[in-house]
């Protein structure tokens, strides 16, 4: 027999699972601001992200906007996008160029997908946006 002590892995997304038809891999970051600031990312959440997503895994991360309760699910792609690059621009410099270090609501509302409340217990619909 394998006597060896399982060891804990620490997972750097807050969820990853299946349901037997699809694997899901999403982190949930939130923030009190009228944008999404990536620095909030850190590059190895977007790495496991993208790494999920070419295995065929719904991967991506939820962002809440506290102040008007809105959430968004912002798909690998689109996220590893923005990320590369704010990276790329940011470069050697102290600020960033204007709307490239953060995500608006308005860009979510285009590129990414709104988690509606459901009507009956008032509980985020995430798994809705992520269904394939």
């Amino acid at each position: 027999g394998n006597n060896r002590p399982m060891r804990r892995v620490r997972s750097n997304v807050d969820f990853s699972g299946g349901n037997g038809t699809a694997a899901y891999c999403f982190d949930a970051k939130e923030t009190a601001k009228g944008t999404f600031p990536l620095e909030s990312v850190h590059p190895h959440q977007v790495i496991r992200l993208k790494r999920s997503a070419r295995c065929g895994v719904v991967a991506g991360l939820m962002i809440k906007f506290s102040t008007v309760n809105r959430v968004f699910f912002v798909h690998s792609k689109d996220l590893e996008a923005k990320y590369e690059n704010w990276q790329r621009k940011s470069a050697g410099k102290k600020r960033a160029e204007r709307g490239t270090a953060s995500f608006s609501i308005e860009e979510l509302e285009a590129v990414g997908e709104e988690v509606l409340r459901q009507k009956i217990n008032g509980l985020w619909d995430w798994y809705a946006v992520l269904e394939v």
